[in-house]
């Protein structure tokens, strides 16, 4: 009986402060080892994001060198893959529904993106024409997601990126000047965005922090939000630290998710 209750009491007394602080010691290497894996899993992410724009970048220029036209308005594309619908139907006939998916529209060969256009939608059928002519991988509809006429759509209308949930999608944007409240001023003209899915509108969700923006950019591009090819977009206001144009940089302080990207000029 004796023997029984001096193991019982041992069983009892718990762990000692050296066998506690040793378990804390694991736990909280175990949790760097967790934070330092998702922070060069996103660093990677952010790597393959720079190679995937340059890739898209050079995929068009090939299409124009080949085609003459830049993808989505070759006013001849029917010709190359057939027709998806006639006349203005084909403006909503989502190609990823036919028997033949590379069926499409023409553009109308004005070098810039329209999607109000009564016989096309240039904004995504870019993406299937690139498809078309094996110059980016994926099968995309065509048309516009059911938000309006500039709804991108992740993954159906226009490319994913490496990122979860951000995709890559083209406008004309023209020419802002400095009154222009969303974009900085300049020759934006034929942009590609990048983001992540909006309700009724382009991939203009906030899906970068400022720092991974800016890292981004410096890689790419001058560094600076507001200038170069590659820019945040002006209204996201905790993505840089001012919306004046000569004085803005990006707030590489907030953590936050606050930046997307939009590379002006992008076939050019």
């Amino acid at each position: 009986m004796q023997i029984y209750i001096m193991y019982y009491a041992r069983m009892k007394r718990g762990f000692s402060l050296v066998e506690l602080s040793i378990v804390l010691v694991i736990l909280g290497l175990l949790s760097g080892a967790i934070l330092a894996g998702r922070s060069l899993i996103r660093a990677s992410e952010m790597r393959a994001v720079t190679s995937q724009i340059e890739q898209l970048r050079t995929a068009g220029q090939t299409f124009r060198e080949k085609y003459f036209y830049i993808p989505g308005d070759l006013p001849n594309a029917v010709s190359f893959w057939g027709e998806a619908a006639s006349g203005s139907a084909c403006k909503l006939a989502d190609s990823t529904t036919l028997s033949d998916p590379r069926r499409t529209c023409n553009g109308n060969g004005n070098g810039t993106y329209q999607n109000w256009l009564t016989t096309s939608n240039e904004y995504f059928r870019a993406w299937q024409h690139l498809a078309n002519a094996g110059l980016v991988q994926g099968t995309y509809s065509g048309v516009e997601g059911s938000g309006g006429i500039r709804h991108a759509r992740i993954g159906l209308n226009v490319p994913a990126a490496t990122l979860t949930n951000v995709g890559f999608s083209l406008e004309y944007s023209g020419i802002p000047d400095s009154s222009n409240s969303w974009a900085w001023q300049g020759n934006a003209l034929n942009t590609l965005t990048v983001g992540g899915e909006d309700t009724t509108l382009n991939t203009y969700r906030a899906s970068f922090r400022p720092d991974e923006a800016w890292n981004i950019d410096t890689k790419t591009d001058d560094g600076y939000p507001s200038t170069g090819k590659l820019r945040s977009k002006k209204d996201f206001t905790y993505c840089h630290t001012s919306q004046t144009f000569a004085n803005a940089e990006y707030n590489v302080a907030y953590s936050s998710l606050s930046c997307n990207l939009t590379y002006y000029n992008f076939y050019y």
